[in-house]
């Protein structure tokens, strides 16, 4: 069961048309020339083909199927492109509707419809998946971002404490070399103090245990 061929014409002169009329094309050129026709819908048979006509006014549609696609299917699709016509003059849309009435009567219709739907589950299966792709490629590039983040402050973060290390190294030699020079400065300036600055009182006999006694002071400031 299938449609072989839709007209569209205005006051005899054809507006629009889709299919093949090379088996019957002399009956529609009859339909035409009587054109316009009084406001009727008539079917009638002739060989193998089908005649559906509706005519309004100076408006003719005609739809040509095989004998075994009902009338009642054939005036349906005409009303409906009938009433799109008269509501809008939009030919483009009417040759759209005519498109779709003859593939959805076309032979193996069903099967093509199955295949282009399992085309489109195919399409939206794959857009799903290069979606959810995109989102783990976006994830893992946070990860490694924050990674590369925690991987620079820990570097900073040792080489400050590296750092801080050796200033507190280095302030505690100043401390201690500090102190040593405090320590020889007090035993010189006793020193000076008991035996002079050249020294002269200390070596006399009188003087020997003061000499010793400068010299323990003087190892034990030189020792801290």
């Amino acid at each position: 069961m299938s449609l072989r061929y839709v007209l569209l014409a205005n006051q005899g002169k054809i507006l629009l048309d889709l299919g093949s009329r090379t088996s019957f094309s002399p009956i529609v050129d009859q339909l035409l020339e009587k054109s316009p026709l009084p406001d009727q819908r008539k079917s009638y048979q002739h060989e193998q083909f089908s005649f559906n006509y509706v005519s309004d006014g100076p408006l003719l549609l005609l739809c040509v199927s095989d004998n075994q696609l009902p009338s009642s299917e054939c005036f349906s699709f005409l009303d409906s492109l009938l009433s799109n016509y008269k509501s809008e003059k939009d030919l483009s849309k009417i040759k759209i509707l005519m498109r779709q009435g003859l593939e959805k009567y076309s032979p193996g219709f069903e099967k093509i419809n199955e295949v282009k739907k399992k085309v489109e589950e195919v399409r939206i299966t794959m857009i799903e998946n290069i979606g959810n792709a995109m989102l783990r490629e976006k994830a893992i590039g946070n990860v490694f971002e924050k990674s590369e983040t925690l991987s620079s402050h820990a570097s900073q973060f040792y080489k400050g404490s590296v750092d801080l290390r050796h200033q507190v190294l280095l302030n505690n030699y100043k401390v201690a070399a500090m102190l040593v020079g405090i320590s020889i400065m007090s035993c010189l300036f006793v020193a000076f103090e008991l035996c002079g600055l050249t020294f002269s009182q200390c070596f006399t006999e009188r003087y020997s245990p003061m000499v010793q006694l400068l010299t323990a002071m003087i190892a034990l400031a030189a020792l801290s």
